[in-house]
């Protein structure tokens, strides 16, 4: 079992606790772990197979604002 709450504090210290636990890949620029970003169009076939292949996917967002929410 693992409990990670991040709230309000930096991803980087998320990625890293869930990181320590299992190894968690990251596809994207920020602390890319996979030897380059996915290039797979998000509307295709081939990225909902690719998708298919995790239990979840844990998306952190990149913005703060008072009347955004995501």
């Amino acid at each position: 079992m693992i409990k990670v709450i991040c709230i309000d504090i930096d991803n980087t210290i998320c990625r890293t606790k869930l990181n320590q636990y299992k190894k968690v890949d990251s596809y994207g620029n920020f602390m890319n772990n996979m030897g380059g970003r996915l290039n797979i169009a998000w509307h295709t076939p081939e990225y909902f197979h690719f998708l298919s292949q995790y239990k979840f996917i844990i998306c952190f967002e990149n913005t703060k604002r008072g009347h955004y929410i995501t």
